[in-house]
């Protein structure tokens, strides 16, 4: 260390107590580290959204289910059609019969057809006028979704389908994404355990002041860039921890805060 240089302590009231489950005096692990400056558990894992059909209720099907009253009135071979049981009042029958017959009549567009008409075309056949009237589309962050289904001329119902496949595959991913980043966590826990010793717990004390000096929310960046578990990146917040004591950075709240690498701050040193 530099003649002049001051080098503060690393906090330990932190460790001493344990949360969480943690044995008095041990450290805090990665996972609840990682997590902390932006509140978030990575070991917590997306519920993925419900498959269609799947919620409550015995069985998912018609069959063996009572035919609507207005069956009796069908002639004897129409009666217990298949067809017909998805039909649970005369009035959606008669309006799925008008959707067909309008869908019928529509001519296919020549090699020569112009926006207005194969747009026309498009619409005739279900496609929403515009991307905004997918049902789906009322939240903002699925706006670029709706406008991929719009150019794709999906209906309504393909594009809330398809909608609805994307959601549950990017749950699913992400809850594999954060398994594997909370073994790698634990992996990279007991490596740096074997190479820190003794020294592990303080260690831990400057990861969790190099984390809150680079600024908030520095946690979920790592994470959803799928680097938190790196054993480097580990290191690196430790070492800027060691680096904003031995530059006389302020801690816990007795001097005024040290500014973040990403509030403009730099590395200083006293000599």
């Amino acid at each position: 260390m530099a003649e002049g240089t001051t080098a503060v302590a690393p906090d330990t009231a932190s460790s001493s107590g344990g949360s969480g489950g943690q044995p008095a005096g041990s450290p805090e692990s990665l996972s609840s580290i990682m997590a902390g400056a932006s509140g978030t558990d990575p070991q917590g894992s997306p519920k993925p959204a419900a498959e269609a059909g799947n919620g409550g209720g015995a069985g998912g099907g018609t069959e063996g289910a009572k035919a609507p009253a207005w069956h009796e009135q069908l002639p004897p071979e129409l009666k217990g059609n298949a067809g017909l049981a998805e039909y649970q009042k005369v009035g959606d029958m008669a309006k799925a019969l008008l959707d067909l017959k309008g869908k019928a009549g529509v001519n296919l567009p020549g090699e020569k057809a112009g926006p207005e008409e194969l747009a026309a075309f498009w619409e005739k056949l279900g496609r929403p006028k515009e991307a905004g009237a997918y049902s789906f589309a009322k939240d903002r962050e699925n706006a670029e979704i709706a406008r991929m289904a719009h150019a794709a001329n999906l209906t309504e119902s393909q594009a809330a389908a398809l909608f609805q496949q994307l959601k549950t595959f990017g749950a699913s991913r992400m809850q594999e994404t954060r398994q594997a980043q909370t073994a790698e966590l634990a992996e990279t826990e007991q490596k740096l355990k074997a190479e820190f010793g003794s020294r592990y717990a303080e260690k831990v004390e400057f990861l969790k002041r190099g984390l809150a000096a680079a600024g908030r929310n520095v946690g979920a960046a790592l994470q959803n860039a799928g680097i938190a578990g790196n054993p480097d990146i580990v290191r690196a917040f430790i070492r800027y921890g060691e680096l904003t004591a031995e530059s006389g950075g302020a801690r816990g709240g007795s001097a005024e805060r040290q500014k973040s690498l990403m509030e403009g701050g730099t590395f200083g040193y006293q000599t």
